[in-house]
């Protein structure tokens, strides 16, 4: 099917001010599409560790202007060395060749730093502060949200960018249930991953993401506790480091890995928990978002479900390597400690290269913005080109050029349009070229 001139603007609701729902009012607001991003928190706060963006999301920085931005706030690392409680070095992991291979660097920073980068791209009135959702109902004009201060928004759309067991995907759930449908037994049951700190059970679990649904620091008591003397290997404990700073900038905070089945219902969608894999998200939903002829619910759904077809099987890769290279870095019971020392040992550097490479191919980039150029001895997999500028590129095509007959004896072309024309002649016989 042809696709169509018209394109909607639709009311855009982002639920959640982290990096993801930054990036994506960021993206919506680049597509010229309406949105207002509400978050749960009364300010921002300046909480978050180290982090880590490398080529898989740094070309959507190109794009967008600020890669010098984040260059600036960033420390280059292509290689890390790992330590164990006796600070002997266990081995190490990277590639100091990431460079040659991508066209960029592999970054470090302070996350609060990349967080206020994104936070100075958004207009203050396009973010509401202390907004916790309630609950949210279909209604004749979209979907409304209510919130906890008893007020109440209405959007032709609802992205959720509050983490995996978000207010939003929660009430797309009771949507759901209200109309028959019934979600994967695996979006709703809890599970706990053992990351960093190792968690014992799905009870355990439950307790420790009611005792820390917010940053903070009365969550930290317990954890510093059982880190403090920890060692090290530039002199000194974990316990020294936690003195020196601020007790407001520390913080606990529950991390799990899991991937949803469900990614959207009716005019409600979701967008993934982790910086870089929600950026990631945020691209694609945003590229088909710009493509968007209608505002029906077949074009809506047909949209969400070309996101989800997109990233679910980049998302389950991530979700598992992530997975793998927690237990590989983390684990601590026998047989995780011996595959660790072979894998930071043994593997071939030729065979990390392959792994590395195949990791960075995955770079998708803003279908709507001029594309950044490829760069490394990586190839990154194509971006689908957008539909809607294609089109509009065709239509500039046949309006910039028209070729029409003229008579050569003339001394001019003429249009009935009064464009400015020029006369090309071949042989005698001549065309003339509207522009």
């Amino acid at each position: 099917m042809p696709y169509s001139q018209k394109h909607p603007n639709p009311r855009v609701i982002v639920v959640g001010a982290g990096i993801g729902g930054l990036m994506m009012g960021l993206l919506l607001g680049k597509a010229g599409i309406t949105y207002q991003i509400f978050e749960r928190a009364s300010k921002v706060k300046a909480l978050g560790a180290l982090m880590s963006i490398n080529a898989n999301i740094l070309p959507v920085f190109e794009q967008l202007g600020l890669l010098k931005e984040v260059e600036n706030i960033s420390l280059r690392n292509n290689g890390s060395t790992m330590f164990n409680s006796k600070l002997k070095e266990i081995g190490q992991v990277g590639m100091p060749n990431y460079m040659e291979l991508t066209g960029y660097d592999f970054l470090v920073f302070s996350r609060p730093e990349l967080y206020d980068i994104l936070l100075r791209q958004i207009p203050e009135d396009r973010i509401s502060f202390n907004k916790r959702i309630l609950s949210m109902r279909r209604s004749a004009g979209g979907t409304r949200i209510y919130c906890s201060d008893n007020s109440i928004y209405e959007g032709d759309i609802v992205i959720g960018a509050d983490g995996a067991y978000s207010a939003v995907r929660q009430n797309m759930h009771k949507m759901m249930e209200a109309d028959g449908v019934i979600a994967p037994d695996h979006d709703i049951n809890d599970m706990a991953i053992p990351v960093m700190v190792q968690i014992k059970d799905q009870a355990e679990a439950k307790e420790q993401r009611f005792r820390n649904s917010e940053w903070g620091p009365e969550a930290n008591n317990s954890l510093i506790d059982d880190v403090k003397d920890f060692r090290i290997t530039f002199g000194g404990t974990l316990g020294d480091m936690i003195e020196a700073t601020p007790k407001d900038r520390i913080s606990k905070v529950m991390l799990e890995e899991k991937l949803f089945e469900t990614w959207h219902y009716r005019n409600v969608v979701l967008i993934g928990d982790g910086a870089v894999n929600a950026m990631q998200d945020a691209v694609v939903l945003a590229n088909c978002l710009y493509d968007l002829t209608d505002l029906s619910p077949e074009s809506l759904s047909a949209a969400f479900e070309d996101y989800r077809s997109q990233r679910f099987k980049e998302a389950k890769k991530q979700v598992t390597n992530s997975k793998i290279n927690a237990r590989i870095s983390s684990g601590q019971t026998f047989i995780e400690k011996i595959i660790r020392h072979l894998v930071l040992n043994f593997i071939p550097t030729s065979v990390r290269a392959r792994q590395f490479s195949k990791a960075a191919a995955y770079r998708p980039q803003v279908a709507y913005l001029p594309m950044v150029t490829e760069r490394g001895s990586v190839k990154a997999l194509p971006t689908r080109p957008s539909k809607r500028v294609m089109y509009e590129e065709m239509l500039v095509r046949k309006r910039r050029v028209v070729v029409t007959p003229y008579d050569s004896t003339q001394s001019a072309c003429t249009s009935s349009a009064g464009d400015r024309s020029a006369s090309v002649s071949v042989n005698g016989e001549g065309s003339c070229l509207t522009i």
